[in-house]
């Protein structure tokens, strides 16, 4: 007997998802690039789409990391 996998969206879901997050990533990159508006350095953006929302979350420089603890000249 196959087993069917496991998902946590219906397949249906997923397109609108992927296209949701993904301009996302472009606008990230289109500001880097430009140098223009507030980034989410040291930030995570969630997405929960059953319930529509965002949510932030802050991450600290970790000061034993050879590439975040320092801040880097893109950022600022």
């Amino acid at each position: 007997m196959r087993s069917r996998p496991t998902s946590v969206a219906p397949p249906w879901a997923s397109s609108p998802l992927v296209g949701i997050v993904g301009t996302f990533q472009a606008l990230e990159a289109i500001k880097l690039v430009a140098r223009v508006g507030e980034t989410l350095a040291g930030r995570l953006l969630l997405f929960d789409a059953l319930a529509s929302r965002w949510h932030e979350v802050r991450l600290a420089r970790d000061a034993h990391c050879r590439v975040c603890a320092k801040p880097h000249a893109e950022a600022a």
